[in-house]
């Protein structure tokens, strides 16, 4: 009898352990809540670092803000939120030597609460240029 109870035990305590693994794993592949803290162009806490992992962005930035774009366009290659401190004090700007963002075929963007300005290109969309499916809520173009 005791043979069999020791031998439920370690099965139990094997599931629980696969259990408490999968759990976690699940907890890793979740959604990515990225802050921006930095008015850089790329670099720890810039909204170029953040777009390459996040699924979603918000910002705490001393306002008003501008990010200055000096590296190009910002190219939004996976579905993504970005949740910005409000269009009059926070903006993205393309420097007027780029265009200012490029949201690539399928994936979906959400941006509010910021303004896209000074994006230079040489056709279709200064501002944004969009292959994909993107929503726009309190911006300023």
């Amino acid at each position: 009898m005791k043979t069999n109870f020791s031998k439920a035990m370690g099965q139990l305590t094997a599931a629980c352990a696969a259990l408490v693994v999968l759990a976690a794993t699940q907890c890793e592949l979740g959604a990515a809540t990225l802050t921006v803290t930095s008015t850089n162009d790329g670099g720890p806490g810039s909204l170029r670092a953040a777009l390459a992992s996040a699924d979603t962005i918000d910002f705490s930035l001393t306002l008003p803000a501008i990010i200055t774009l000096t590296n190009g366009e910002l190219v939004v290659s996976n579905s993504v939120t970005l949740s910005g401190p409000g269009a009059p004090y926070f903006s993205v700007s393309g420097n007027n030597l780029s265009r200012v963002m490029n949201v690539v075929s399928n994936v979906a963007v959400n941006i509010s609460g910021l303004t896209i300005r000074d994006g230079r290109a040489n056709s279709n969309g200064g501002g944004i240029l969009n292959a994909g499916t993107l929503t726009l809520s309190n911006c300023l173009i």
